[in-house]
């Protein structure tokens, strides 16, 4: 399988919120069309998430589809996960960034304007 999304921490909230689901569901749906494709959820935004009050029987489910990769730190991702915290001044939003660099895909997120404008986001901002 190929990952063709990284899910943030906003875009894991929006998931588990009744009122902005659809705004998540309806890319997933669309990627898992392709039985081939995944989407990625760096596991230090499903820890901010749940930090946050997202309930974790929706992350739950979230994590339990087919099409969810839960990507994890990798020995070799410090520095990057270091430089890019350090301009978000944020963990999860490094994540996520590190994430979509390493599989060149774009990030799904309500928090848009947290990032460089050249990077690729794909915004469900209500």
């Amino acid at each position: 399988m190929t990952v063709q999304l990284v899910l943030d921490t906003s875009a894991v909230l929006a998931y588990c919120d009744p009122d902005l689901s659809i705004h998540v569901g309806e890319p997933l749906a669309i990627l898992e069309e392709d039985e081939n494709a995944q989407y990625a959820v760096p596991a230090v935004c499903l820890a901010e998430a749940v930090r946050q009050g997202a309930g974790e029987a929706m992350v739950r489910i979230l994590t339990s589809r087919e099409s969810c990769s839960i990507a994890p730190l990798r020995r070799g991702d410090w520095a990057a996960l270091g430089r890019d915290a350090r301009l978000l001044g944020r963990l999860d939003l490094a994540a996520a960034t590190v994430v979509s660099a390493a599989h060149r895909v774009p990030i799904l997120s309500q928090e848009w304007d947290r990032y460089p404008d050249d990077f690729p986001i794909i915004d469900i901002a209500p």
